[in-house]
């Protein structure tokens, strides 16, 4: 009875340190986010209300002139006031949770009120999921296969995509979301104290 007993306890014990052995999955990686911002500014030299145009001077001191057609609330320009254009382009790359993947394009757009300071945007945001087929070992080339089928690779350039990539294993499936803007703001000149 006893040596059934112990048979009995020592394959309990074997079978939990078998168990305990096997592997679990890594975790997924963390996402990451790659944003870039450029800014300009110029200021506003003359409006010719009439030709619906604005003459600028850009940072350099060069001077141009603009025909703003369609231009909400030109009359509130004046010389002196500083033109902003703004533009953002991000990245993000996240690995999907099984069976997700995401599709498509959304654009938006859109300009002052009537009354308010002249200004505009316009933003779009691309999504796609892609399924990874192999890394390089230290994450500088990940080749995939996209929506459609199709088999692709590219090389990755950041550091921080470098880290990504190489937690990537063949299978996971990868969201890859792109969006870019511009906006544009005419604000008056800071008052000095």
């Amino acid at each position: 009875m006893i040596k059934h007993l112990t048979t009995w306890i020592l394959s309990g014990v074997a079978i939990f340190l078998i168990a305990a052995c096997q592997s679990t999955p890594p975790a997924p990686p963390s996402p990451v986010t790659l944003t870039d911002e450029e800014s300009v500014e110029a200021t506003v030299v003359a409006v010719d209300q009439a030709n619906s145009s604005v003459t600028l001077r850009g940072p350099d001191g060069q001077e141009g002139t603009l025909v703003v057609p369609e231009a909400r609330n030109l009359a509130q320009v004046e010389p002196g006031d500083t033109l902003r254009v703004a533009y953002t382009v991000t990245y993000r790359a996240s690995v999907a949770a099984p069976g997700e993947t995401q599709s498509g394009l959304a654009l938006a757009a859109g300009r002052a009120e009537e009354g308010e300071r002249p200004g505009a945007f316009i933003g779009a945001l691309a999504a796609t999921s892609m399924e990874i087929l192999s890394v390089a070992d230290d994450g500088s080339t990940v080749s995939f296969r996209d929506e459609t089928g199709v088999l692709d690779s590219m090389q990755v350039i950041t550091a921080e995509g470098r880290d990504f990539v190489r937690q990537l294993r063949p299978g996971d499936v990868v969201i890859l979301e792109f969006s870019e803007s511009v906006t544009v703001q005419v604000e008056q000149p800071q008052e000095s104290s």
